[in-house]
């Protein structure tokens, strides 16, 4: 039996005998002595083979190893004599080996300082797995899953499993279609009408580690199977819910990272994210807002900024601007790439100010605009952002999305380029948000999804749905969407008001929802819940820049498995 591990072995096994496999990482011959690296997915320890501690037979075996080979030794743990910074400080000297398995060339070097592709990596995933950074975040993976449905099981909630084939629904994103040879099936984009269903069951605090499928554009964070932690729970209301969900990831920030958040965290309205951050998962870390500026710009010079920026014919719903402390610094090279940036996101351009002094009025400033404006206007604008010597102030004017998805991107990059992040964490809870929105035909779709319970009275829902809010709660950390949640509708007639309008038709209903529906009229008590991204945690928690270092086998961004194709 396997009891060792390479990096496990440590000084307070010195004398003792130890078997040990693994995969040889690297040779240096001697002569009559060879040291080697012996690796598995917990470290490597250095092997010591002497021509005169092993026999005649097991040397000439050692001296034809080649990287990648499979070993198992034998050995005396001996304290190594040199302090070279190798593992835990220690030699294993060979008595014993045998060859287990070989291996031919590896298509690319492990340790390889030059990036590799991501297919040929994909394709050889089981190889790419053998890297000690990717081997690390599967295992602090497991660790997350396991520390999760401990903090679960001690809250009292039940793992349940849902089914995978399910009937087709509509939640808002490509489902995949299975076709049987009986009945035609779809993979869920999550448990969310079951685990509500559970809730009428009277299982009143569900937990599952999900797989959930959509069919949508990849991204950094996103998968077409993918796996949440998938929550709900009846009887507790939003902030119950939070505060048991802040609990478990505060639990595992501080056993994972040693990293203990001294407060609870922030809650912000999604009027306020958007209209101080351009977007509704702001990241707290940068200290840059977004400010309104049309109304301390008179009328007459508003053409200018509007001019200066796109067409005057094109429609124009906000002028804002941020505001970058020390930005006087920035070369014009570097602002130029910066609007070059924002145009990417719809934006015409960037109107930029850069403030020298800011007493000297028109003086002591450098802008492409500035004859077109006057003293009063910087006065008011010094006001309104708090400008101060050395600040560099970039405006936008554009519809209200374009200018929020242009300006927050910009935060993003800016604070990206500039190592502007004020602290090392920020998680914030989102709420109330709108409990509808347009999509780009003007449909009226759900903003998160159709069984949100929502904060606005029935006659605003009905006759003016735009305006309406939902009892809906997001976890941002770091700018990054862990997940959403909400208080559901328990109500049959509030859940088949929401259905009408989002147009789905009666023979829809019955079709895809009939099962749901009759649910509620057998009793559905007060219930809400959350789903949390795994993925995400776990490429929050190993600071991975993407999703699928943090899968075992990812799809690549062009959808396909290199692995298997």
């Amino acid at each position: 039996m396997r009891i060792n591990y390479c990096g496990k072995v440590n000084q307070t096994l010195l004398n003792s005998y130890v078997k040990l496999y693994g995969w040889v990482n690297k040779i240096r011959d001697h002569g009559g002595i060879l040291f080697l690296d012996l690796r598995d997915m917990y470290g490597r320890t250095q092997l010591v083979i002497d021509s005169k501690k092993l026999d005649f037979t097991n040397f000439v075996l050692a001296k034809k190893l080649k990287s990648e080979y499979i070993i198992k030794v034998i050995g005396l743990i001996k304290l190594r004599p040199v302090k070279d910074g190798f593992t835990n400080k220690i030699d294993i000297f060979v008595i014993e080996l045998n060859l287990l398995s070989k291996s031919i060339k590896l298509p690319f070097k492990l340790y390889a300082k030059k990036k590799i592709k991501e297919e040929i990596r994909f394709k050889f995933r089981y190889i790419d797995l053998r890297q000690k950074k990717y081997i690390k975040k599967i295992l602090i993976r497991s660790q997350i899953i396991h520390k999760i449905r401990s903090f679960l099981d001690i809250n009292k909630f039940i793992e349940i499993e849902t089914p995978i084939l399910s009937n087709i629904t509509v939640e808002g994103a490509r489902t995949f279609i299975i076709q049987s040879h009986k009945q035609t099936f779809a993979l869920p984009q999550s448990p969310q009408i079951y685990k509500q269903i559970l809730m009428c069951s009277g299982l009143d605090r569900y937990y599952q580690i999900a797989k959930c499928f959509r069919d949508e554009d990849l991204r950094s964070d996103r998968q077409p199977e993918f796996t949440q932690i998938d929550i709900e729970t009846s009887f507790m209301n939003k902030q119950a819910i939070i505060n048991v969900v802040e609990k478990m990831i505060k639990s595992l920030f501080k056993e994972l990272l040693h990293f203990t958040f001294s407060s609870a965290f922030k809650i912000i309205k999604y009027t306020d994210a958007i209209n101080k951050y351009g977007t509704d998962k702001p990241d707290l870390r940068v200290p840059i807002k977004i400010t309104d500026i049309e109304d301390v710009i008179p009328q007459s010079l508003t053409c200018i900024f509007l001019n200066k920026l796109h067409k005057l014919t094109s429609q124009c719903n906000r002028i804002a601007a941020i505001k970058l402390k020390g930005g006087v610094c920035l070369s014009l090279k570097q602002i130029i790439k910066y609007i070059s940036f924002v145009k990417l996101y719809g934006a015409k351009g960037l109107i930029w100010i850069k403030v020298y002094n800011i007493n000297l009025g028109l003086n002591g400033l450098q802008s492409p605009i500035l004859k077109h404006i006057t003293d009063e206007v910087i006065h008011n604008l010094k006001k309104r952002l708090h400008l101060k010597n050395g600040d560099l102030v970039f405006c936008c004017a554009d519809t209200i999305n374009i200018v929020n998805t242009s300006l927050s991107v910009l935060i993003t990059q800016i604070a990206n380029d500039l190592k502007l992040y004020i602290k090392a964490w920020a998680p914030i809870w989102v709420v109330n948000f709108p409990l509808f929105k347009r999509d780009i035909v003007g449909t009226l779709t759900s903003y998160h999804h159709p069984f949100t319970a929502p904060t606005s009275t029935l006659d605003d829902i009905i006759y003016n749905p735009e305006k309406a809010f939902a009892n809906s709660f997001d976890l941002i950390i770091n700018g990054i969407e862990l997940g959403g949640g909400s208080i559901r509708i328990n109500d049959y007639k509030i859940q088949k008001i929401i259905f009408k309008l989002l147009g789905l038709t009666q023979r829809t209903l019955n079709n895809n929802f009939g099962f749901f529906l009759k649910a509620f009229k057998f009793g559905v008590p007060p219930h809400g819940g959350l789903a949390l991204g795994l993925d995400r945690i776990v490429m929050l928690l190993t600071k991975s820049d993407n999703i699928r270092d943090v899968i075992a086998f990812p799809k690549t961004n062009k959808f396909i498995c290199p692995l298997s194709v």
